[in-house]
C-alpha cells in the first residue's frame, strides 16, 4: 500500500522530495545537440562550396566589416560561420548588411553574457556539488520517475496521432530566412500544445521539403505526433472536404467540425495580401476566416485580423473542444482584441465615474456659493 501511494507523488513534488543522482549539469564539457551539429555542417558546406561571385562577396563583407569597425560602428568581432549564408545570398545592399552587422553584434553580446553568467553558475553548482559529496550517505530508498513521465508523455502523443480531426499546414511557400526561423519556432510551439491540450488534433504538415528548419526539428527532435508528407496536400486529401483558412476568406457563420482546416504555414512580415486565398482559388477549395470582427472591437487596439500560426491552432483546439467563439477569442488573442460585452461595460463603468465627477462638482460649487452668500 505504501508503494502504491509513493508511485502516485508527482514528478515536480518528488523532485523536492526524494535524493536524486547529480545530473550532466556538473561537468565541465556539454555535449552539442544534432541539430546545432547539422545546422554547423552546412554552412561549412556552402562556404567550401561558394563560386568566384560568391567569394567576391564574402570578400566585400569582410571589408565592409574592418571598414565599420574602424569607425566604431556596431560590428561583431567575428562573423559566424552559420551567417555567411544569409549575408551572401540575402543582403546585398549596404544598408541591409549594415543593419546585419548590428544584429549580428547584439547577439554576440547577448551570447557573452549568457556565458558569464552560465560560468557563475557552473562554478556555484560545483561549490555545492562537493558540499554534497563531503557529507554523502546512503540514501534508505529512492524512486526513479523517469518511466512513468516518459509513458504519460508517449500516452499524449499517441492521443493526438489517433485523433481522427485532422490539421494541416501547409508550407508550400517561399520565404526569407527570417520568416523560416519564425515559422519554424511557431510549429514547434504548435506542436508542444498540441500535446497538453484536452481536445488534441492530428497535425499533417505538408510540402515539408520547402521548410529545412522544420524538416530539421522534426528529424532531431522526434515529433512523433504530427504526420510529415512531402507531396502537396491537394494530393492527400479530398478538396471537398477542405476549408483554407485566409485573413481575407468570407467569415464563418458556424464552425464546421466535419471539415478539414489548412492553415497556411508561414510568417508573412512583408504583408502580401491575398496569397493564400489565391492558392485556394487555383485549387478550387473553399475559403474561410474566423469571424473576428463579429465578436471584438477592433477600434480599440489592433486594426487587422492576420493572426500567428498558434494563435489560429489555439483557436481551432478551443472550437473544437466547447464550441464558444468568445471564450476562444478571450484565451488565444488577449486583450489587444476585446470583445464588444467587454467594450460596453468599460464604456459604461468610464460613463458612471464622468457622472459621479460632475456631481461632485456641482457639490462643491454649490457649497461656496453659500459660503460666499454668508458672506
Amino acid at each position: 500500500m505504501l508503494i502504491k501511494r509513493l508511485l502516485q507523488i508527482p514528478t515536480r513534488l518528488s523532485k523536492q522530495l526524494f535524493w536524486r543522482v547529480p545530473s550532466a549539469a556538473y561537468c565541465d564539457v556539454q555535449p552539442k545537440e544534432p541539430l546545432q551539429e547539422e545546422m554547423l555542417r552546412e554552412a561549412e558546406e556552402f562556404v567550401a562550396n561558394l563560386d568566384e561571385s560568391g567569394l567576391e562577396k564574402m570578400k566585400e563583407i569582410k571589408q565592409l566589416r574592418e571598414i565599420l569597425q574602424g569607425e566604431n560602428v556596431e560590428v561583431p568581432e567575428t562573423i559566424p560561420i552559420t551567417s555567411w549564408k544569409v549575408l551572401i545570398t540575402e543582403h546585398n545592399t549596404y544598408n541591409a548588411r549594415v543593419k546585419y552587422f548590428r544584429k549580428l553584434y547584439k547577439d554576440e553580446l547577448r551570447r557573452r553574457s549568457s556565458e558569464e553568467k552560465k560560468e557563475i553558475n557552473r562554478i556555484k553548482k560545483q561549490k555545492r556539488y562537493e558540499e554534497l559529496a563531503a557529507n554523502f550517505r546512503i540514501p534508505e530508498f529512492s524512486i526513479n520517475y523517469s518511466p512513468r513521465q516518459r509513458d504519460h508523455d508517449n500516452w499524449k502523443k499517441l492521443k493526438a496521432w489517433h485523433s481522427d480531426i485532422n490539421m494541416i499546414f501547409d508550407l508550400d511557400f517561399k520565404q526569407r530566412e527570417r520568416e523560416y526561423i519564425h515559422s519554424a519556432t511557431q510549429i514547434q510551439e504548435i506542436w508542444g500544445m498540441n500535446k497538453r491540450h484536452l481536445q488534441p488534433l492530428n497535425i499533417h504538415l505538408t510540402s515539408i521539403d520547402k521548410n529545412e528548419h522544420i524538416a530539421r526539428f522534426i528529424k532531431y527532435q522526434k515529433m512523433e505526433s504530427c504526420t510529415v508528407h512531402k507531396e502537396h496536400f491537394s494530393d492527400l486529401f479530398d478538396k471537398s472536404d477542405l476549408v483554407y483558412l485566409t485573413p481575407d476568406g468570407p467569415p464563418m457563420k458556424r464552425f464546421d467540425r466535419d471539415c478539414t482546416y489548412i492553415v497556411g504555414g508561414f510568417v508573412d512580415l512583408a504583408n502580401k495580401k491575398h496569397q493564400t486565398l489565391g492558392i485556394a482559388r487555383q485549387l478550387g477549395i473553399r475559403t474561410a476566416s474566423f469571424p473576428i470582427k463579429t465578436y471584438c472591437d477592433l477600434r480599440v487596439y489592433q486594426k487587422h485580423t492576420i493572426l500567428t500560426l498558434n494563435a489560429v491552432y489555439g483557436i481551432l483546439l478551443d472550437m473544437y473542444l466547447h464550441g464558444s467563439w468568445e471564450k476562444a477569442f478571450v484565451k488565444n488573442l488577449g486583450s489587444k482584441y476585446p470583445l464588444y460585452s467587454d467594450v460596453c461595460v468599460k464604456k459604461s463603468v468610464e460613463y458612471m465615474d464622468i457622472k459621479r465627477y460632475e456631481r461632485i462638482q456641482d457639490a462643491l460649487l454649490s457649497r461656496k456659493r453659500d459660503v460666499l452668500r454668508d458672506k
